[in-house]
């Protein structure tokens, strides 16, 4: 079954900019009318309304000692509305060099260049190239994608990736989640995948490709791929490597062809993988927050098969297995550490 192409969700974006303007109270008399004819337009407005309240209050209400530090630092793009909000303060001060431009036309200059730069931060640059078809699968979807010279590929949960292919090369690109990709053989067309900016090369052959951490994961089920670019690894079938994004290879190791992708039979199986691993697969197949509370707990080495369509199971048996604790202090968040909060 192909997949339909999908971009981020307008109703959801929509819903969490009337919500954000609500809690300011910045509200004038004809926007308030705007936004009660938007809730009444379609009853998906509603919901997607009522979800973004919900998701503010569940994270209001969060204890902040309860999350790892690291769900606390600022990303790039908050630091970059920071910083355009001093700007703001600074130009208004000193008026140098914006004297004719009105606060208004100012301050809608800098919003938008703030909204551009989310906007680069949510979307990848390559899912601006007109050329390319993009596809998407949503949490917990496993989906397969035929492509135009015959090829398969099967995205995993809450991946994405782009093709574009042409008379001389059939090129993807994988920006999020995993993927199994079972490659027509054309000769004369070589399939390039990249993701992170590692490219992997193939003429005919099955392999999976998955993102982690700071770089991604290759294993080859069936032919030969080369990983890189000026500096190619060559890997065999039942051969994996890792390699970070900045094209540093890890070791290469052996891995089973036969269990290669069996997370699209909805299978999760891990052989020595740390817990931090773990979580970030479970975060694609479960419609919520997993946080890892202490770097012991996210060392932790798991050897296993789970259901990911049944995450609360997996993690209540991991509680039993291993010396970690599973708390949810709400119903949308949950959090792994090698002790309870106090």
């Amino acid at each position: 079954m192909g997949l339909e192409r999908k971009s981020i969700d307008p109703i959801r974006v929509a819903a969490y900019e009337w919500h954000s303007q609500f809690v300011a109270g910045d509200m004038s008399p004809a926007e308030q009318q705007r936004f009660e004819s938007w809730l009444a337009a379609d009853p998906r407005h509603r919901a997607a309304y009522e979800r973004a309240a919900r998701l503010r209050r569940e994270m209001q209400a969060l204890d902040k000692a309860d999350l790892p530090p690291a769900g606390f630092r600022p990303l790039s793009r908050e630091r970059f509305v920071a910083w355009c909000r001093v700007a703001w303060c600074r130009v208004a001060w000193c008026r140098v060099g914006w004297a004719h431009w009105s606060p208004r036309a100012v301050g809608g200059s800098l919003a938008f260049a703030t909204a551009v730069f989310v906007l680069l931060q949510v979307v990848p640059f390559g899912f601006f190239d007109p050329t390319a078809e993009h596809f998407e699968t949503a949490v917990a979807e496993i989906r397969d994608v035929t492509l135009a010279d015959g090829s398969v590929v099967t995205l995993g949960a809450k991946s994405r990736f782009s093709v574009a292919m042409d008379g001389k090369a059939r090129r993807l690109e994988l920006y999020a989640g995993e993927a199994f990709f079972d490659v027509a053989s054309d000769p004369n067309r070589p399939f390039i995948v990249s993701a992170k900016e590692v490219e992997v090369a193939v003429l005919g052959t099955a392999f999976d490709l998955k993102l982690a951490g700071e770089g991604l994961r290759v294993a080859v089920a069936e032919g030969v791929v080369e990983v890189g670019h000026a500096s190619a690894m060559r890997l065999r079938a039942g051969q994996q490597i890792s390699v970070t994004h900045d094209s540093e290879f890890g070791k290469v190791t052996s891995v089973d062809p036969v269990k290669l992708g069996v997370w699209r039979r909805n299978r999760l199986v891990y052989v020595g993988a740390s817990l931090s691993e773990v979580v970030a697969d479970a975060n694609r197949y479960h419609d919520g927050w997993i946080f890892l509370r202490d770097q012991r707990a996210a060392d932790i080495r798991i050897t296993g098969g789970f259901d990911p369509r049944d995450i609360d199971a997996m993690f209540a048996t991991l509680a039993d297995a291993f010396p970690i604790v599973v708390w949810r202090p709400l119903d949308a968040v949950t959090i792994i550490g090698s002790d309870a909060p106090d």
